[in-house]
């Protein structure tokens, strides 16, 4: 499932090219994956309306209108997919019949896989063209995704509804209020407590794993047994490391491409997570993988005490 960094970088992509552009129509082609209202409801209260801007809440993409938000959760296999539109089709002028239609392939992408109209495919859930040709896609092969429509006034609300806590981004995550936090939580396992997204919005497997052997704390440990120090060494690693996948435009470690359709750069960077068997890059000594918290936990088991 895409995590913080991963939705960051979608947020950021999608900001980019569909802000203030107008949605000239919607194409609902699965209407499952509307929550709340009907496939017709959906298009219609969006349609013709400009977008404002775009933000992200944990793992949800908010696309912000003129008083509504349409929120966008990924799951695991959802990707949101920007699309130039395709070159216009050369014909010959009118009157002339003696040669067929002259038709130009789409310009080449400018740059990371941008441009090109993108086809529309099994997995393609909804379409949303913008008045001045450019398209996005939501393309979901798992189908666990969702979208759904509320007044960006009740934004709040609808977070809390769906139990979500601070995101890490948010600038009241600072050390007092994360360390605060992980302790209200006594003797819980820390890294599913990472993932507990009730606590703390937008951290996931990868990151969790990632973070737990930066700060050398072993995942298995008890929230009220680390010391003020280990918390201050763990909050460092996730925001170092978060910051950094951002850079990267995430992690493709199974289905997530960007909002270009290319894949993260930050696995190489991955220095625990799917890389049970090697040896640790800091003492050499063999990854381990456990079961825990219902998920698969690589760590080093002599670096992280």
């Amino acid at each position: 499932m895409p995590e913080l960094p991963e939705v960051e970088t979608i947020r950021h992509q999608l900001q980019q090219k569909i802000a203030g552009k107008t949605i000239k129509s919607v194409e609902v082609r699965y209407p499952k994956v509307v929550h709340g209202m009907s496939a017709t409801e959906f298009a219609r209260a969006i349609q013709n309306k400009k977008i404002k801007d775009i933000g992200r809440q944990g793992k949800l993409v908010l696309i912000r209108f003129d008083g509504n938000t349409l929120v966008v959760h990924l799951k695991m296999t959802g990707r949101l997919l920007f699309h130039n539109p395709p070159h216009p089709s050369l014909t010959l002028r009118e009157g002339v019949k003696k040669f067929p239609p002259l038709r130009v392939r789409p310009a080449s992408p400018a740059k990371r896989g941008e441009g090109g109209a993108g086809g529309v495919t099994k997995s393609t859930e909804v379409v949303f063209t913008f008045t001045n040709g450019t398209v996005l896609h939501y393309d979901d092969i798992r189908r666990f995704g969702y979208m759904k429509i509320v007044p960006t006034d009740e934004e709040a609300k609808f977070v809390q509804k769906e139990q979500l806590g601070i995101d890490f981004f948010d600038k009241a995550m600072i050390f007092e209020n994360f360390r605060d936090l992980i302790r209200s939580r006594g003797g819980s396992q820390i890294k599913p407590l990472l993932m507990k997204q009730s606590l703390i919005a937008g951290i996931g497997n990868i990151y969790a794993q990632e973070a737990c052997f930066e700060a050398r704390v072993h995942p298995l440990r008890k929230a009220n047994t680390l010391s003020d120090r280990e918390l201050k060494e763990l909050h460092n690693a996730l925001r170092a490391i978060m910051q950094k996948a951002v850079k990267y435009h995430g992690s493709s470690v199974d289905a997530f491409v960007d909002a270009y359709g290319q894949p993260g750069k930050f696995v190489p960077h991955l220095k625990v997570y799917g890389r049970e068997g090697e040896p640790c890059r800091r003492c050499k000594t063999q990854l381990v993988k456990k079961n825990i918290g219902g998920r698969g936990t690589v760590f080093c088991p002599k670096c992280q005490t």
